[in-house]
């Protein structure tokens, strides 16, 4: 579950490295924007991870079988 939830977050990281790269580029004109934005993407990364762990989880999860019966 690990590995796929890192290989997600890997995926959707190269799918924004087009935005991290446009911001290392212009990184002397508004230093306290960029940090924001370098933080929201380190976040939409990280809830990225979650999500998936937790949606391989509850697909894979069966239960407490004396509950299910």
């Amino acid at each position: 579950m690990l590995a796929l939830a890192w290989f997600a977050e890997r995926l959707v990281g190269r799918l924004l490295a087009g935005v991290r790269a446009r911001l290392d580029q212009g990184a002397g004109e508004g230093a306290g924007g960029s940090l924001l934005i370098r933080l929201a993407l380190d976040l939409v990364l990280l809830a990225v991870f979650v999500v998936t762990y937790i949606a391989i989880f509850l697909a894979l999860y069966q239960g407490h079988e004396p509950s299910r019966v």
